[in-house]
């Protein structure tokens, strides 16, 4: 009889199944840097109301409960849920959490407010920096240089803005990003804010920290100040001069701009 009865169980085991996350349900409103509403934009398969707001319902699936068993720990969970609106700029809701296909029934992600950038859309550069205090990273000679803002954070929510920091961040540190190897071997990262002032100054504050090893005595951090001035060209170029970096000095083109965002590349 015990026999029969672990049979049972095993194949009970065997055949039963768990039930695994493949989407929360998201909620959010959708709106033009205008902070208009923006109807009938479609988000993932749902569509957008009158007031932009938008949802799309849990998806879930189903695995053999014995084969989860075996791997001994959630799946991950992957989301890419497409913006479409007709003349603005496609964008996506991407989401990744290692262990996140564990979540139980019922999950919902709020991503509250995601402004949409019209094609075309025209920026007042000048305005735009003289209104934050930038983080900058750059490359070697400085050919490209990436501007991010202050209130960068709290308004990047979607893919094509956080595909523009994983950029900006590569260029800062030689740990996470020592495929780049954008920084000297002897820098583990580097981090630079930049204030642009009206009078045309700039004020850039640089800290360096290095790498250190059980047989080299610990090297403090480095604190560098670099000024310079600043001048818009033409609305999508700018120019830098008087650098005490002289790697800065040059003409930039606007390569890229958004909200919070800019990248620059010098030209040739």
């Amino acid at each position: 009889m015990i026999k029969y009865t672990i049979l049972f169980i095993l194949l009970l085991a065997m055949y039963s199944c768990i039930s695994r996350l493949s989407r929360p349900a998201i909620s959010g409103i959708l709106l033009t840097y205008d902070n208009q509403p923006i109807e009938g934009g479609r988000v993932g398969e749902g569509e957008t109301d009158s007031q932009g707001r938008f949802f799309i319902s849990e998806k879930r699936y189903t695995k053999f409960f014995l084969s989860e068993l075996m791997v001994m720990e959630a799946p991950p969970l992957h989301v890419y849920e497409p913006i479409v609106f007709e003349g603005y700029e496609k964008d996506a809701i991407r989401l990744f959490n290692s262990r996140g296909g564990g979540q139980r029934k019922g999950s919902i992600y709020s991503i509250d407010t995601i402004y949409v950038k019209r094609v075309n859309e025209v920026f007042d550069v000048k305005a735009m920096l003289l209104k934050e205090v930038w983080q900058m990273s750059y490359t070697q000679n400085a050919d490209t240089i990436y501007l991010v803002g202050k209130e960068f954070t709290p308004f990047c929510k979607t893919e094509n803005c956080q595909n523009f920091y994983n950029d900006y961040y590569a260029l800062t540190e030689n740990y996470a990003s020592s495929n780049r190897k954008n920084l000297p071997p002897e820098v583990l990262k580097r981090r630079i804010h930049a204030e642009f002032h009206a009078d045309q100054s700039v004020k850039i504050h640089q800290e360096i920290h290095f790498k250190t090893n059980f047989n080299d005595p610990h090297k403090p951090s480095q604190n560098q100040e670099i000024n310079f001035q600043w001048k818009v060209n033409q609305p999508n170029q700018l120019q830098f001069l008087d650098s005490s970096d002289a790697t800065l000095n040059g003409d930039y083109t606007i390569n890229s701009i958004d909200k919070h965002q800019i990248r620059l590349i010098k030209a040739l």
